[in-house]
C-alpha cells in the first residue's frame, strides 16, 4: 500500500483486486462494472491496477532520478 501525506492509499493488481473483492470471479468484476469478460482479460493482460478503487494502466516506465 502506498502512502500519501497522513492517508493511505489502496493499490492492488487488477488480478489481486478481483480476488480480494469478488472471490476471483472475472465475471462477476465484469458484470459489476458494465463490461463483459473478455476485456477484464485484456486489462489483466495489460497489468492495470487499482487504487482506491479507480482503475488505471500503465503508460510507459519512468526513469528513476
Amino acid at each position: 500500500m502506498a502512502e500519501y501525506g497522513s492517508e493511505q492509499a489502496s493499490s492492488y493488481p487488477l488480478g489481486l483486486y478481483i480476488a480480494v473483492y469478488y472471490g476471483g470471479n472475472r465475471s462477476e468484476f465484469a458484470k459489476a462494472n458494465g463490461v463483459v469478460r473478455q476485456q477484464v482479460t485484456k486489462w489483466l493482460n495489460n497489468g492495470f491496477y487499482v487504487v482506491d478503487h479507480k482503475l488505471y494502466s500503465p503508460r510507459r516506465n519512468l526513469n528513476r532520478p
